[in-house]
């Protein structure tokens, strides 16, 4: 260490020996008695300081670490209320896919008639629940 408080080694022997020619061997001593004692009571606050401090970070630590495992419970939850839902509504749509199949087999094919009063256009089916429907464009006329 270099300097202290920005004072080099020479300047606080100079500081020294001018103290103590103007107070005195006797005031010498309990002065750096006293600036001893103060310097030790600044440790001892500053370690209370640095325990209370490091004890509060720890407990918010812990506390953010309880909160964080709270989320993670609960969208484990949600994840696994979310798979019920989705195995429910699989296993609906399949039963219902599989009553359709069985009512399909139960119908005999009728094959499409040969009417020639038919329209020639094609027609468009009637459009399934959530998707979008089919709009019919005429040809283009100047092809």
């Amino acid at each position: 260490m270099n300097s202290f408080f920005g004072i080099g080694l020479a300047e606080l022997v100079l500081i020294l020996l001018l103290a103590g020619l103007l107070l005195g061997p006797q005031h010498i001593r309990q002065i750096a008695r006293k600036l001893g004692l103060v310097a030790a009571g600044a440790q001892r606050i500053i370690a209370q300081l640095r325990l209370q401090l490091n004890s509060e970070l720890d407990v918010l630590d812990v506390q953010e670490m309880r909160a964080a495992v709270e989320d993670v419970q609960q969208m484990q939850k949600q994840m696994q209320d979310m798979r019920r839902e989705m195995q429910n509504f699989l296993s609906q749509e399949s039963s219902a896919l599989q009553s359709v199949a069985q009512q399909r087999r139960a119908v005999p094919n009728i094959p499409p008639s040969s009417d020639p009063s038919s329209s020639p256009e094609p027609t468009i089916a009637p459009p399934k629940p959530g998707l979008p429907q089919a709009v019919p464009i005429p040809d283009d006329p100047e092809s």
